[in-house]
């Protein structure tokens, strides 16, 4: 059977750096849709590029959050 460790400070860096990289993740994309160049060309072309982002966002805060 698994024990919790006593030192629980890597634990907490861990999950700290997971938060922290899903933050980047997420404002990348919303760098990426405010300057529309940088996405693809389906997204480009798209009507909308508001429920692109919307999921694009979800996919990316699902895991980290």
């Amino acid at each position: 059977m698994a024990t919790f460790p006593n030192n629980i400070l890597g634990i907490l860096l861990f999950c700290a750096c997971v938060m922290v990289i899903g933050l980047i993740q997420a404002l990348i994309v919303l760098y990426g849709f405010g300057r529309p160049f940088l996405l693809n060309d389906q997204i480009q072309m798209s009507e909308n590029q508001a429920y692109y982002k919307r999921r694009i966002l979800e996919v990316i805060m699902r895991v980290p959050i």
